[in-house]
């Protein structure tokens, strides 16, 4: 079974750009228009600021997921804070039974023990995550389009 913890992202960049590119090869919507770059600059800037919640999924000393999000207020309320996933993966020898569950929960958790009051979490319509949230509760929020501007 795979460990679940916080994470910096500082220690961790490295071990996690594999992943990205499988990631990106597996879910990147447009990757002639914006290929894989990721911008760790920002990234690390909002660590620094405390406005990123990353988890890690180990097995033993491995990284074969992770979970990265922003934890901040939303837009039109200051007083009300929010968790929005930017990143969720897990490596596919390591998808089967509860791992993917677990790593979400423990998002969750983390994200309800900074204050957040909601977790925003998007999935792509074509993925077995898209099928798995309704039967987790969560619900709808909006529906976002995208359309290329060439």
């Amino acid at each position: 079974m795979i460990e679940l913890r916080e994470i910096g992202l500082f220690g961790h960049l490295e071990h996690m750009e594999p992943m990205l590119v499988d990631h990106w090869l597996a879910l990147g919507k447009f990757p002639d228009l914006a290929p894989l770059k990721p911008d760790f600059a920002t990234v690390l800037a909002l660590e620094e600021a405390g406005k990123t919640l990353s988890i890690g999924a180990f097995d033993g000393d491995e990284l074969v997921g992770y979970s990265v999000n922003l934890v901040t207020s939303w837009m039109h309320s200051v007083d009300a804070l929010m968790c929005q996933n930017v990143v969720l993966w897990l490596d596919v020898r390591h998808r089967a039974g509860s791992n993917g569950l677990r790593l979400i929960r423990q998002t969750e958790r983390l994200a309800r023990a900074r204050g957040c009051g909601v977790f925003l979490l998007g999935a792509r319509d074509d993925t077995t995550l898209f099928e798995l949230l309704p039967k987790l509760k969560y619900e709808v929020h909006e529906t976002v389009y995208a359309r290329v501007l060439s």
